[in-house]
């Protein structure tokens, strides 16, 4: 009978354990300021973020909420989609990708040139890449690293889709280059040889962009799903003071 109420008495203590912890990591979910809203839509908003004027630290922290449904969040007064924001001082958020396409003439049908300017953050140097993908492919990003300026890019060209290897942006196809540390601008450009015209029937486009790394995984179809694709995926870094 001691026996049986010691095992008891046991399981009531490991029972207000684990309630005791439960109320612990509830409340350290709660990571706005008091009274800040802490959620938008999926994303999780905390502090120095914030949606309101008395919940973020300064204008520079301003996420702004929509009302759409559901509701969507954007860095301050701009486009740029916020998907997540870590107190690791990671902001992860969508960014569009240059495209130059050509029909089977080698006429031009479709291009642009995107460029991402930030007021306080860097592009995240240690969780993004520079990549290019295409057949016909020279592609450039440009950026300001403090008060200078810098280009980096790469070319990927191949005569064959047999040549481009799966899994492995490796430079056929497929090129990747490093971002610069402290980059708070760029603007991408991406461009062709000869009009695609020798490539046309399997890679059409080019493209390029940053991308996170770790969600970015390469392949001969690639190229095709970019098609419908519009945003990729990149990592900015944030904080309060200086640091980097």
């Amino acid at each position: 009978m001691e026996e049986s109420m010691g095992i008891q008495g046991l399981a009531w203590h490991l029972a207000l354990i684990g309630l005791l912890l439960a109320v612990a990591a509830a409340e350290s979910t709660l990571i706005a300021k008091p009274g800040g809203k802490d959620i938008c839509g999926n994303v999780t908003i905390p502090y120095p973020f914030g949606t309101t004027e008395d919940c973020y630290f300064n204008s520079d922290f301003f996420i702004n909420c929509t009302s759409s449904d559901p509701p969507q969040s954007f860095l301050r007064r701009s486009n740029i989609g916020v998907m997540n924001i870590t107190l690791e001082g990671k902001l992860r958020i969508m960014q569009f990708i240059a495209r130059d396409c050509y029909n089977k003439s080698g006429a031009p049908v479709d291009n642009n040139n995107p460029y991402l300017r930030l007021s306080r953050f860097s592009i995240s140097e240690t969780d993004n890449k520079f990549v290019a993908v295409g057949c016909d492919t020279e592609a450039a990003i440009q950026g300001i690293q403090g008060d200078k300026g810098y280009t980096t890019g790469c070319i990927s060209k191949c005569d064959s889709i047999d040549f481009v290897a799966n899994y492995a942006c490796s430079g056929i196809g497929c090129c990747q280059t490093s971002i610069a540390k402290g980059v708070s601008y760029f603007d991408i450009s991406v461009s062709s040889y000869n009009n695609h015209s020798d490539v046309w029937e399997f890679y059409p486009c080019s493209y390029a962009f940053v991308v996170e790394e770790n969600k970015f995984n390469f392949s001969s179809s690639f190229v095709r799903d970019l098609q419908d694709e519009g945003m990729m995926p990149m990592v900015l870094d944030w904080s309060i003071g200086n640091e980097t």
